[in-house]
């Protein structure tokens, strides 16, 4: 089941997170000394926007993690392989 979803324990993260391409917002944004207040508020904007991103990346990793989402249930490991076929389908 860890190996469906992605799941690396030793680096704690998923192979594919939540808001995966939410890094990519940032990835050409640079604070320059020429940019106007607005333009400064804007780019903190995104900088609070992309925090609130990595804060729900975070509780739903939490939640998954704390309720052995990733660990099969406990019925499906009582199933023949036939029968968990039926099951996932």
């Amino acid at each position: 089941m860890k190996a469906l979803s992605g799941y690396n324990s030793k680096r704690g993260e998923f192979e594919i997170e939540y808001e995966n391409d939410a890094e990519q917002v940032l990835a050409e944004m640079e604070f320059k000394d020429t940019d106007t207040e607005a333009e400064r508020e804007t780019k903190l904007q995104v900088l609070r926007i992309y925090g609130k991103r990595l804060d729900e990346r975070k509780y739903r990793k939490k939640f998954i993690l704390e309720r052995n989402l990733l660990s099969p249930d406990p019925f499906e490991k009582s199933l023949s392989p036939e029968e968990l076929e039926i099951c996932q389908r």
